[in-house]
């Protein structure tokens, strides 16, 4: 498995060039950066006024799935291979387009890939390393919490109904889920992520290559 991700790793690298580098202890980080892992998306519905509430930017609109309703993403990622070593993630977002025309409702969030506008607005990160949090910090500036968590990534996510997420020995976060669609399919997709630094708005484009499957509670 290990040399399998290796590989994957190198040849996604390969179709990137690099435009920058800085190093941090003694670790070189390219700018783009690629990372390998797994990842697994919790989403729940929140009231459209509170997302709005969160995100507080005229240019930003939350995706709606119908009125009154946006969605909450919580995701959860373990990198087995990135700049700075192996670490862990926990990431919440909002799904939301970039100065929309009008509100498509459920398709941006359908079809990501005909709403080149479309993205995540960033509220928090949270990671399990300190060298993480720090190569964070100065790669993207998403807001990091420096809070350090962990938790154990299914190695077969079938076998698992539950996974916990601990800070500091205690629990943090659970979430639970019953059924694994075993329809899997590849994932390839561009898609923008939005967040504050400081008193300013940024968007950094993300590409997902992958295998995905559907979890339902």
């Amino acid at each position: 498995m290990q040399k399998s991700i290796e590989q994957l790793h190198k040849e996604t690298e390969a179709k990137y060039k690099i435009k920058d580098t800085f190093s941090l202890e003694d670790h070189i980080i390219n700018i783009p950066s690629v990372y390998t892992g797994r990842a697994i998306n919790a989403v729940f519905r929140i009231s459209s006024k509170k997302a709005r509430e969160i995100i507080k930017s005229d240019s930003i609109e939350p995706n709606l799935i119908y009125p009154g309703c946006a969605l909450l993403v919580i995701t959860i990622f373990e990198f087995l291979e990135s700049p700075v070593g192996p670490y862990k993630e926990l990431v919440y977002s909002i799904p939301v387009s970039y100065k929309p025309k009008i509100n498509f409702f459920l398709f941006p969030l359908i079809f990501p890939n005909l709403f080149k506008n479309s993205g995540v607005h960033v509220i928090d990160v949270i990671q399990s390393t300190s060298i993480a949090v720090r190569h964070g910090d100065i790669l993207t500036g998403y807001p990091h919490n420096k809070k350090l968590i962990d938790f154990t990534f299914p190695k077969n996510i079938e076998d698992y109904k539950s996974i916990s997420i601990n800070s500091n020995g205690e629990k943090f976060l659970e979430l639970d889920y019953n059924r694994v669609s075993q329809n899997e399919k590849q994932e390839k997709s561009e898609y923008m992520t939005y967040f504050y630094k400081d008193t300013s708005y940024f968007k950094i484009q993300m590409d997902i290559y992958g295998k995905k499957k559907k979890l339902k509670k």
